[in-house]
């Protein structure tokens, strides 16, 4: 018995030879093999441990072996590619009546969304596009004294800010006010719920290179609230402390900073509705020296990798805005 369970005989990815059938068989040969093994390796059978051990591990590989042969598309899946095939993910929402070609097919395609996560999970690669929309003059028309402005019959409605930023693991911004931006980032962890980022940038303007260099300290709180300290030095010099709460439903978020040229208090609140779309709602109030904003909006999910908001903001003295992104 010693020598038929020997580990270096057992052949683990051929689940024919672990059944001991022919790679034609029927579901009832698969079956009457099925149970006539799980009698002869039960370990309950074997009060000797070592035996008892191999028994075990025998009944295991038996019974992965026939819960594999015993579905039609798994089984398909096995005799085109192996065990190898079966370790691929999605292969759970593909529809079971497929034929060898269409496996293949399938097989093919779910390879390469796993390698374009994998190199999204090493690049991190993010696209953003802002356009910002002065909408003053909307509001401005419900004033008395408006009509009496000139050109006061028409609302003036113009594009005043545009921002478009692509990073990868260096970050460029193009398009902005203040220039393109090059920058690198450091990541530590100092415990399991204490971590540390450090990142270094350079910013180009026409007043020439500004560098910068932003430290935050990071730790959990409880399992789904952040505490951040973060101290910014060169572009916008500030010190900022929030708290940020995010759950399933949910993400909210209280922060203060002091720093030049603004210091503020901000409160912001998201809804996340559970729907395919991943369609959010939010509000937010942020006030401090420059005057007091508030904000509300929602954002949705159009494509796969693209995301579509907008965003209404109300200021004082800034006026009314409307961003989309």
């Amino acid at each position: 018995m010693a020598s038929a369970l020997d580990d270096d005989e057992i052949d683990n990815d051929d689940y024919y030879s672990l059944l001991n059938v022919r790679r034609e068989a029927t579901q009832e040969e698969l079956k009457a093999a099925y149970r006539r093994l799980c009698m002869l390796y039960h370990p309950d059978k074997h009060r000797d441990p070592e035996l008892k051990r191999q028994a075990e591990q025998l009944f295991n590989l038996v019974h992965q072996a026939y819960e594999v042969l015993s579905d039609p598309q798994a089984r398909a899946i096995y005799d085109i590619y192996g065990k190898r095939g079966l370790d691929v993910e999605g292969w759970e929402v593909v529809e079971r009546k497929r034929t060898p070609a269409e496996i293949r097919e399938e097989y093919e395609r779910l390879q390469k969304e796993r390698e374009e996560r994998r190199l999204q999970q090493r690049t991190n690669p993010k696209g953003t596009i802002s356009v910002g929309i002065d909408a003053t003059d909307l509001f401005d028309r419900y004033e008395e004294d408006y009509e009496d402005m000139v050109g006061g019959g028409i609302p003036h409605v113009e594009i005043n800010k545009m921002h478009i930023s692509q990073s990868i693991e260096l970050e460029f911004g193009a398009g902005d006010t203040h220039g393109p931006l090059f920058g690198m980032k450091i990541f530590r962890n100092l415990t399991p719920r204490c971590f540390v980022t450090a990142q270094c940038g350079l910013q180009f303007s026409s007043r020439g290179v500004r560098p910068g260099v932003t430290t935050v300290l990071a730790r959990h709180l409880d399992k789904n609230t952040m505490g951040y300290l973060q101290w910014r030095w060169g572009i916008q010099s500030s010190m900022n402390t929030s708290i940020v709460r995010d759950t399933k439903s949910s993400h909210f978020t209280f922060a203060m900073q002091l720093g030049i040229p603004h210091s503020f208090l901000m409160l912001s609140y998201q809804y996340k509705f559970q729907d395919e779309d991943q369609t959010k709602i939010k509000g937010s109030v942020k006030s401090g020296f420059f005057g007091t904003v508030v904000e509300y909006g929602a954002e949705r999910k159009i494509s796969r990798h693209s995301v579509l908001g907008a965003t209404v903001s109300v200021g004082v003295p800034q006026g009314v805005s409307l961003k989309i992104k």
